[in-house]
């Protein structure tokens, strides 16, 4: 059953598209049939100069012949078809402003453990993943290719890790005294018992449709091509946000950020997705939490546009709880995930990691300001060695990454002073031959993928602890971030 959430202040009503059905639906399917060829061709021709690593490197005679001949073909039918993708165009304009800002989209799945009776205590477990499913000509600028073939591998590894159902609840079961330290680890799959799963960059309407696809076999509750179609993002992509969750959404709302710059924002709908969900009953009271994902700017260079996304955020985050509060319920999480583009310890980046946003939500990673706790690396990859053997796999990436003299090989020291896209471009070859005790401390430290936290505004007499951190390579080969997820420990006073 697919469902679009039409109230933040209510439950899911039924609906099964994004436009009202009538004319909006048909205006907005007419539209999408009349782009579709252009759009297609101008993205295989732009596909065909865009060369990853591999294709560069693998470059014959013969093959430069048939990339002139497929480029000649395609400009052809791009021009044969640009008549007919400006009236697409003009439709799609007229269709926009009825847009719904997603869908939710529901299916009965055996990963829906959690009863009607919320145990006490019990973990928690969020993750959050930028996958890069731009269309392909996109995903190349960033040297990625196969968008179609990789968001089909990400739904099935999804999957594949949250099928160990046997395992699900074995962080809940075991003993967590008062004591007991803080595990971090780096991971070559994800846990089995990830309760809520953040997606950034799925951008588009098709690969949003086929991921929904492979997620609803395993999460039960999908938030899905986010965003909006008007003038403020050229009527382009949508937000590339996706959440989807094993418990039920009681509620949702989507803000789109209305600054932004750069050639590859402006097209993007980027913004704040907010849900709260249902997690069971206790004491005769709904026992929900509060989880919100996001994208911010990137490459903003010397402009202050992430502090600006911030503030909104913070006031947006406080009008969602206000507007959803019901005097029968206790809150047990509160969390805010994604793709920050900042980290904690570049200078450039300074204006946001000591934005007021992260006063009130905690970053477990951060040891204070400006500085990150000795056992983290970062999210941000170097595109230019994406295709190293040694993190070509999950098992090798997680292995790779655990050795410190080489994650500033692959990742992103956190030495950014004006944030380019140049900087993914750059190698430090030096890495690799630094002992491990004279490696930087900001040596592949750029942690952009962030999942934050806040206490102060639980029920009262609950209590949430981070337990265990990880930083997860399952996508390796997919995308070009890390991974990570962030697991609560759930109790009473």
């Amino acid at each position: 059953m697919s469902r679009t959430v039409e109230s933040m202040k209510a439950r899911p009503v039924p609906c099964d598209r994004l436009y009202p059905v009538g004319l909006p639906a048909v205006i907005a399917g007419v539209s999408s049939v009349l782009l579709s060829p252009g759009v297609w061709a101008m993205d295989v021709l732009l596909s065909a100069y865009l060369l990853t690593t591999p294709e560069r490197q693998g470059r014959t005679a013969l093959l430069r012949l048939w990339t002139c001949l497929k480029i000649g073909a395609l400009l052809a039918m791009f021009l044969v078809c640009t008549p007919v993708s400006i009236i697409g165009a003009i439709l799609r304009m007229i269709s926009g402003p009825f847009r719904r800002p997603f869908l939710y989209q529901t299916a009965r799945s055996p990963t829906d453990t959690r009863t009607a009776n919320a145990t006490d205590p019990a973990d928690f477990t969020v993750a959050t993943a930028n996958v890069c499913l731009l269309p392909e000509s996109f995903s190349r600028i960033n040297n990625q290719r196969h968008t179609k073939w990789r968001v089909t591998e990400v739904g099935r590894r999804v999957v594949d890790s949250q099928k160990q159902q046997s395992d699900k609840r074995t962080l809940e079961t075991s003993s967590h005294g008062p004591n007991e330290e803080f595990l971090s680890s780096v991971d070559s799959t994800f846990p089995p018992n990830v309760d809520v799963f953040c997606f950034q960059e799925v951008f588009y309407s098709d690969v949003s449709r086929k991921l929904t696809k492979e997620l609803l076999k395993c999460y039960g509750h999908v938030i899905s091509d986010v965003g909006i179609c008007s003038f403020t993002n050229g009527w382009g992509l949508n937000s590339g946000l996706l959440i989807a969750s094993k418990h039920p959404i009681l509620a949702a709302d989507f803000k789109p950020f209305r600054v932004k710059t750069g050639k590859h924002e402006v097209i993007a709908a980027k913004g704040l997705l907010m849900v709260k969900i249902h997690l069971g009953t206790r004491d005769g009271r709904d026992v929900v939490g509060y989880v919100a994902t996001t994208h911010l700017q990137s490459y903003q260079g010397k402009q202050p546009i992430q502090t600006t996304q911030l503030t909104l955020m913070q006031t947006w985050l406080q009008e969602f709880r206000l507007s959803t509060k019901t005097g029968n319920e206790t809150v047990v999480i509160d969390v805010v995930c994604g793709d920050f583009n900042f980290d904690n310890m570049s200078p450039g980046y300074k204006a946001s990691w000591t934005h007021p946003l992260l006063d009130v939500y905690q970053d477990v990673c951060s040891l204070q300001k400006g500085r990150d706790k000795p056992w983290t690396i970062g999210t941000e990859m170097r595109q230019v060695v994406l295709y190293d053997e040694a993190i070509s796999t999950p098992e090798r990436m997680a292995a790779t990454l655990r050795q410190r003299h080489l994650q500033g090989r692959y990742l992103l020291d956190a030495t950014i002073q004006n944030p380019t896209i140049d900087m993914v471009w750059e190698v430090e070859e030096e890495a690799v031959r630094l002992d491990e005790d004279d490696v930087p401390e900001t040596s592949g430290r750029v942690r952009v993928d962030k999942v934050l936290y806040r206490t102060d505004s639980l029920g009262g007499e609950c209590t949430v602890t981070p337990v265990g951190y990880r930083s997860v390579t399952q996508f390796a080969g997919l995308t070009d971030h890390v991974s990570v997820c962030l697991t609560f420990r759930m109790g009473r006073k």
